[in-house]
């Protein structure tokens, strides 16, 4: 309900800064232009940057490819307003399921209220479309895969992350020492659990034999003695 709510705010405002044709920069048109190359099965050249000017001589973003089906069913810069709010809509679906999970109910909507209207997402909201609205959901996945110990899942997901932009590799390889500390604490963990405790000043010692203790009693003739083994078979 929270993802709901905020996709809806989201929604409205962007279409309201639409309506007006306020736009605070050029990158809605950059990106429809880059969109709609990839929708024609062409190279993503942005003419308002230059005549045939490519796009991947700027930046390295192929992931916006898998906006370009929309785009063709829906060719309007309307479709990348839409898509950006629910991308940032989404994100507050695994963050809230993880923080629901290790706090509880309260405490999980909270946080979810405090992220969905955090002035990070408002403000990629308030420039339109932008690229990096392909990252934040893959972040919030990494996340709740790190901390749930899906360790292929996080893997994946922040090798994505330099898919949306080239300047992300630093995110994705401050997410490839995390696992690399995490995979390092759990082996030592491991070891540490299969060691055997090691025998302290502390632990118990076997009780001595004392005077007061019984002694076994003594062997008798009454007990059975042991049975001798069978004799060999004499021969014919």
């Amino acid at each position: 309900m929270i993802a709901a709510g905020g996709f809806a705010a989201y929604l409205a405002l962007s279409l309201r800064d639409w309506a007006r044709l306020d736009s605070p920069s050029f990158d809605l048109a950059i990106f429809t232009q880059i969109i709609q190359g990839y929708a024609h099965l062409s190279a993503p050249v942005v003419d308002i940057k230059g005549p045939g000017f490519n796009a991947f001589g700027d930046h390295f973003s192929p992931l916006l490819a898998l906006l370009a089906p929309f785009y063709r069913v829906f060719p309007t810069p309307v479709t990348l307003l839409v898509a950006q709010c629910v991308l940032v809509a989404f994100s507050a679906v695994p963050l809230g399921w993880a923080a629901r999970r290790r706090l509880g109910k309260w405490p999980a909507i909270a946080l979810t209220c405090a992220y969905i209207l955090s002035w990070g997402l408002q403000s990629g909201i308030a420039v339109q479309f932008h690229e990096y609205a392909l990252a934040v959901p893959l972040l919030a996945l990494a996340l709740v895969w790190f901390i749930e110990e899906h360790w292929i899942a996080t893997a994946i997901t922040a090798g994505l992350l330099i898919g949306v932009k080239e300047d992300l590799v630093f995110t994705a390889g401050a997410l490839g020492l995390a696992l690399v500390g995490a995979g390092w604490a759990g082996r030592h963990r491991t070891m540490d659990d299969a060691a055997p405790t090691p025998r302290t000043m502390h632990d118990a010692a076997p009780t001595p034999r004392t005077m007061h203790d019984p002694a076994p009693p003594p062997r008798t003739l009454h007990d059975a003695a042991p049975t001798p083994p069978p004799k060999p078979a004499a021969a014919p």
